[in-house]
């Protein structure tokens, strides 16, 4: 076992693309976790991952012929070995250097932070490419470009698997990206000594590799990295779980909780909870069975509690949060019946009846989020509300200012809500509130109040002025357009706007960044040949099918976070059958059957895509669509291994310069993607266009390659 100098480049190979497929997960969901974000972030990431890694391919083929090159491949391991845990501890040490704590980059600062963060890692990945592929194709005489390909994604394709069933449950952040280090070292070691397992060279290799397996073991790196996030808040508990990052702190007597870098709600915050309760609940005459969708259930039970109901459901799809609430808020069981559960699937599954559910959730910024704000939603909450039953939502944005960009996200929701419901209502208080019925809605608040004598700190007579209340209200509802479009599950318009809500924040626009991509994509595809014209449109497109997969992954089961790693990993499970189908038939291989390839990845994208729209609108199973969701990335994984092995096979030129081209090319145009998915295909154009889009650009590129 790796006793020849090619088995040894090839365990490299597939070290690389582990380190790789790990590190870009890693990346990720802590620059999330830190810097806060929506899909708009995690494209812009992506983007900067697949330029630079692209980037350190191309340069790596223009310094291939200088010194040794198992020597750069060994430094380039040993880099990584250094770059990594000190690049993720630098995620932390730049938002407590320069952003105060409840600050928050703008997009162009998280480009410029990513771009430096991640530089030094996925260049050094990115040239590793080159080299194993310059080296293995060297040592064989012929193009090896597409096995070192399909290798990196087998490597990628274990990295998600661990990372799903045995890293995410059991170390910390720290503890993976050590334990990456240490397997970079193992790859490094194979390759610098010929006899590995011989004194004295394997006695350095042996120590080193067990420090960085035993440091973040002895050493709470973790918990070190928050606190520095968190200053002058007490961590009480800093847990990774499936659902995704959970920080719960305390200030003075607050509980302050956190998911995945957003705040989720803060205990004794009494006018939240007063204003999330009552608003809703004074609208019905008799309110026994309430139904609360996330947020502060020990405070929301309190007020609750005051009109003597039957039933509080509790549905929250987070056990490990709900578990916290019972440690540090005081929540009791014998108060509230608590459902652990996706709340869409709850709601499509419960036999019960509400007459008030109150929605706490986060505004929405990412598609996680937006997917309890659409159309779909609300007639899914309508399904499970009694005669007279009333929803209420907490709204974005300021309630004594409203910009264009908070005022067009109300106008939204309050469009989407009104598709739904005879009757909608907007109320300002601290913060705005939505409400929604099929029965009547009563604006005058401090009436309703001196008819229930409820004894409320805030929410009560002497607080709210009915006629002052109304005056608001109506200047409010002059700023909303009522030509807003409803929110969709796969035309989300809310998370959008809430997108150009977030950059107007900054004084940034979106325009900028659809810009940009747009021409950047266009100069390197027509700067390009005729073959990586075809790779840098084969990435873009599996970048997207990639993007709205994992969008309709979160739609659908709302478990992205969970899931992530293990749908990555299919796909580069696609790429290494591919690069495999390809091999096998490479005296087949011809510009015809390279063109009939695109055309197929040009149909099949609009077949599935309609596929997704279809399950959205008929969720009567859930076990067809996740079938189908991994079977889109297994299948475009293919197709994509293909493409690449079959240009890698028709390009005569110089085998490294057209391997480290054609990869950047294919990294560069999934790049664009990514990018361009998250901010102009998904949420202007929707899903119907996009996929015919995909499907033009596709056919015309094929037919481009046989002319």
């Amino acid at each position: 076992m790796l006793k020849n100098k090619s088995s040894k480049i090839l365990f490299s190979v597939f070290v690389a693309g582990f380190s790789a497929l790990v590190a870009q997960i890693v990346y990720l969901r802590e620059f999330l976790n830190v810097f806060g974000g929506n899909e708009l972030i995690v494209g812009m990431l992506l983007g900067n991952w697949m330029v630079l890694t692209g980037g350190g391919a191309w340069i790596a083929g223009k310094i291939r012929s200088r010194g040794s090159g198992i020597g750069k491949i060994l430094s380039g391991q040993l880099l990584i070995t250094i770059i990594l845990p000190v690049s993720v501890g630098a995620i932390y040490w730049a938002k407590a250097r320069f952003y105060p704590p409840g600050t928050l980059p703008g997009f162009y600062h998280s480009f410029l932070f990513s771009l430096t963060i991640m530089a030094p890692f996925t260049l050094v990945s990115g040239g590793l490419f080159t080299l194993l592929a310059h080296e293995l194709s060297k040592m064989s005489g012929r193009q090896k470009a597409q096995q070192v390909y399909g290798i990196e994604a087998a490597g990628s394709l274990l990295g998600g698997l661990l990372f799903t069933f045995v890293l995410l449950r059991y170390l910390t952040t720290f503890q993976i990206v050590f334990s990456v280090s240490a397997v970079n070292v193992l790859a490094g070691c194979l390759l610098a000594v010929q006899k590995p397992y011989l004194i004295p060279k394997r006695g350095l290799f042996v120590v080193l590799i067990t420090v960085l397996f035993m440091l973040p073991f002895h050493i709470n790196f973790d918990q070190l990295a928050k606190t520095l996030v968190f200053r002058g808040q007490q961590i009480l508990l800093n847990k990774e779980t499936p659902y995704g990052n959970l920080v719960v702190t305390k200030t003075g007597p607050q509980i302050n909780f956190f998911e995945n870098g957003i705040s989720l709600f803060s205990s004794d915050n009494r006018i939240a909870c007063e204003e999330a309760v009552h608003y809703a609940m004074l609208q019905h005459k008799t309110p026994k069975n309430v139904l609360v969708v996330s947020g502060d259930i020990t405070g929301l039970a309190t007020e609750i509690m005051k009109y003597g109901v039957d039933t509080i459901i509790y549905v929250n799809v987070n056990p490990f949060l709900v578990g916290a609430m019972k440690r540090y808020a005081g929540l009791k069981d014998s108060v509230v019946n608590i459902r652990i559960a996706d709340p869409r699937k709850y709601i499509l599954e419960t036999h019960s009846r509400f007459d008030v559910v109150l929605l706490n959730n986060p505004p929405p910024a990412t598609l996680q989020l937006n997917r309890f704000y659409t159309y779909e939603f609300y007639s899914g909450l309508k399904r499970v509300l009694n005669p007279g039953g009333v929803i209420s939502l907490p709204l974005p944005g300021g309630a004594n200012y409203l910009n264009a960009e908070a005022a067009q996200l109300t106008g939204i929701l309050f469009n989407t809500l009104k598709k739904s419901f005879k009757n909608v209502m907007l109320y300002p208080g601290e913060s705005n509130y939505l409400l929604a019925s099929d029965d009547t809605l009563r604006s005058d608040m401090a009436a309703l109040l001196s008819e229930k004598n409820l004894n409320n700190e805030f929410v009560n007579p002497y607080y709210i002025n009915d006629d002052l209340v109304r005056l608001k209200t109506e200047s409010i509802l002059k700023l909303l357009n009522p030509e807003e479009p409803v929110n969709r599950d796969f035309k989300p318009a809310a998370y959008f706007s809430q997108i150009g809500y977030y950059l107007s924040w900054y004084g940034q626009k979106i325009r900028w960044i659809q810009g940009v991509a747009i021409i950047v994509l266009l100069l390197v595809f027509l700067l390009s040949g005729t073959f990586n014209k075809a790779l840098l449109v084969t990435g873009f497109t599996a970048s997207v099918v990639e993007v709205v997969t994992l969008l309709a992954f979160q739609i659908f089961f709302g478990q992205l976070y969970q899931a992530l790693a293990l749908l990555i990993a299919v796909f580069m499970a696609g790429i290494t059958i591919g690069v495999h189908m390809a091999g096998r038939y490479a005296l087949k291989v011809s510009r015809k059957r390279f063109a009939l390839n695109q055309g197929i990845i040009g149909v099949l994208v609009p077949v599935v895509f309609l596929s997704f729209g279809f399950f959205a609108d008929n969720m009567f199973c859930y076990l067809l669509p996740k079938m189908l969701l991994y079977l889109t990335m297994l299948i475009f994984g293919v197709l994509t291994g293909i493409q690449f092995a079959s240009a890698m096979a028709l390009q005569n030129r110089n085998r490294t310069a057209a391997a480290s081209s054609a990869y950047a090319a294919d990294l560069l145009g999934a790049a664009g993607g990514a990018v361009l998915s998250s901010v102009l295909l998904i949420p202007v154009l929707g899903l119907p266009v996009t996929a015919f889009v995909l499907f033009g650009v596709n056919i015309l590129t094929a037919l481009f390659v046989l002319k």
